[in-house]
C-alpha cells in the first residue's frame, strides 16, 4: 500500500505539523511532562489523520458518501486534540489528569471511528446485496 500517492496533501500535511511544532516550542519556554506529553497526543493525532486520509484517498473512497463521516470524523478529532493539547500546555492540571484528558479524548475518537467503519461496511454490504438482486 502506498501512503505518498497525494503529493499535495502530504506537502500541506508536513506543513501543518512543522508550523505546529513550531510554534508550540516558540509559545512554551518552560516544557514539563505535561507540554511533552500533549505534544506527543498531538503528534499522534496527526499521524493517525495522515495515515486514515492517505488510505481513504488511496482507496479512492474519499469520494464516496460513505466515507465522508469518517474523515470528518478524523478532522475533528486532529482539531480538538490540538486545542486541548495547548490548553493543557499551560500547565492548569496535573500530569495525571492530563493523561487521563488526552486518553479519553483518544477512547472516544477510536470508538467513533469503529463505529463509523462498521456502520460503512454494512452500508455497502446492503448496497451490494441489492444490485445483485436487481
Amino acid at each position: 500500500m502506498n501512503f505518498f500517492i497525494n503529493l499535495k496533501f502530504n506537502s500541506v500535511f508536513l506543513v501543518l505539523i512543522i508550523l505546529y511544532s513550531i510554534i508550540v516550542m516558540l509559545l512554551f519556554f518552560d516544557k514539563g511532562y505535561v507540554f511533552w506529553i500533549s505534544y506527543l497526543f498531538t503528534l499522534f493525532a496527526f499521524v493517525v489523520q495522515f495515515i486514515l486520509a492517505n488510505y481513504l484517498i488511496n482507496k479512492n473512497e474519499s469520494f464516496s458518501f460513505n466515507s465522508l463521516p469518517l474523515l470528518i470524523i478524523i478532522n475533528i478529532y486532529l482539531i480538538i486534540q490540538i486545542i486541548v493539547s495547548i490548553l493543557l500546555m499551560f500547565d492548569i492540571l496535573i500530569f495525571e489528569y492530563s493523561i487521563i484528558i488526552q486518553s479519553t479524548i483518544l477512547g472516544i475518537f477510536i470508538i467513533i471511528s469503529l463505529l463509523l467503519s462498521q456502520a460503512k461496511d454494512y452500508i455497502e454490504n446492503l448496497e451490494e446485496d441489492t444490485k445483485n438482486q436487481l
